[in-house]
């Protein structure tokens, strides 16, 4: 009897294992089917781009190092906000944009009465080189402001249709004397249409408890935003099925730069045994319709 108990036991216990089995495969056929053929770069993986070695970031943000670069004078504070100085707020097209764009140069008056101003402003577009020396100078007016009731413009035009150029927009106001007191700088990168970006893993094969380093490389020429989320597909019976993990993610946009690249490990604990790929979304900041889903295939042993 004691035998019997225990061999109708033991046939309990490979009925259920079977049927675990038959489970987890059956969850993989319920899985999401995958995206299908997907590259892993998008363009030329070039190693110098045409603006790689140049690093734009501060040039950007801080007029005083880009009045370093450039025969133009230092801002001042005199007249346009600098560290809570100024009379005026201001609005200046900066930074990478389409060929053909608008550009502008706005004064604010954020005060409740009108600002007498009384001064000319002398406004410059120019095409510089990759040493900020000038090129071509595309726009030199000069306008008298007598007053600023609420905005002011004092620019409202459009970029040449050239890309992958390089401009400096200038304001500087100007005394009786023709003298420069204030001066407002913005960089301007003109990049075309394109997105050049790779995207790889720092080993092809992985144990779980590993981390596996994912690298986004931005070859130009203009910035990619993307953010920390990724999927992860396995491939079943020759086709990518998307594995049901539970990942949280910080829900931040990432930019990248020309000649950037961007770094994060990923999560494969919970990964058996088999083939996968890892997927992201990269998108051109420029051209938000210029977008790419990139994936780098990994074996888990």
């Amino acid at each position: 009897m004691l035998k019997n108990r225990l061999l109708y036991l033991l046939f309990l216990l490979l009925l259920v294992a079977c049927g675990q089995a038959d489970s987890s495969q059956g969850d993989h056929l319920n899985w999401q089917d995958g995206q299908g053929e997907l590259p892993s770069r998008v363009g030329e993986e070039q190693e110098e781009g045409k603006f790689q070695h140049l690093d734009f970031k501060q040039a950007f943000q801080d007029q005083a190092y880009l009045a370093e670069m450039t025969p133009f004078n230092a801002p001042t504070g005199k007249w346009f906000m600098l560290d809570g100085e100024g009379e005026f707020g201001y609005g200046l097209t900066t930074g990478y944009q389409a060929p053909e764009s608008a550009i502008n140069i706005d004064l604010v008056n954020h005060q409740d009465d009108n600002i007498s101003f009384g001064h000319n402003i002398r406004v410059r577009l120019e095409k510089v080189d990759q040493d900020f020396d000038t090129i071509e100078l595309l726009i030199d007016e000069t306008v008298y402001i007598d007053e600023v009731v609420e905005e002011e413009s004092i620019l409202d035009d459009h970029l040449p249709s050239e890309e992958n150029v390089l401009y400096v927009l200038s304001a500087e106001v100007l005394n009786e004397a023709g003298e420069v007191e204030d001066t407002l700088l913005g960089l301007i990168v003109a990049v075309s249409d394109e997105m050049n970006v790779a995207m790889s893993l720092d080993q092809s094969h992985y144990n779980q408890d590993e981390e596996p380093t994912l690298t986004v490389k931005n070859y130009g020429p203009t910035q990619l935003m993307l953010g920390m989320h990724y999927a992860i597909e396995k491939k079943i019976d020759d086709e990518w099925k998307v594995v049901p993990l539970d990942l949280a993610f910080i829900e931040i946009a990432i930019i990248l730069g020309p000649g950037d690249s961007h770094q994060q490990s990923i999560e494969i604990a919970e990964l058996e045994p088999g083939e996968y790929r890892v997927i992201k979304d990269i998108q051109a900041e420029t051209y938000q319709d210029i977008r790419a889903t990139l994936a780098v295939e990994f074996i888990v042993d």
